[in-house]
């Protein structure tokens, strides 16, 4: 029997859309509810206003690097939990986002990432 997680929100921030497709099809099909986003300027960090179980976040983005998005949000009170997800296992950026938070490196086994959210998305 497959676990719900209707009313867990996650934010995926991705440029590369198939990877933005793919998380959001295989966290969809678990219940949970997902919204992308190709870069960090678009998303909100007031939890208050728009309220966020989890955030997948790339590490290397084109425009802000994960790590700079991370740091920023944080500073705006932003609490959530976090897993960078990356192409890169080594590199000064990845060991900065290692530094902060879980981090899944693409190409991505469901499993773990499942098992990833639903651990971050359920801590307290």
């Amino acid at each position: 029997m497959m676990t719900t997680h209707a009313k867990q929100r996650i934010w995926i921030v991705d440029d590369d859309p198939s990877v933005r497709q793919a998380l959001a099809r295989l966290l969809q099909s678990h219940g949970y509810t997902v919204e992308t986003f190709s870069s960090g300027v678009d998303i909100s960090p007031c939890p208050e206003s728009n309220p966020v179980d989890c955030l997948l976040l790339d590490v290397y983005l084109p425009t802000e690097n994960g790590v700079e998005i991370f740091d920023r949000m944080r500073e705006a009170g932003f609490s959530s939990p976090v897993i960078f997800i990356t192409a890169k296992s080594t590199g000064f950026l990845t060991a900065k986002a290692r530094e902060r938070a879980d981090l899944l490196v693409k190409p991505f086994d469901s499993a773990a990432v499942l098992a990833a959210v639903a651990q971050a998305a359920s801590a307290p």
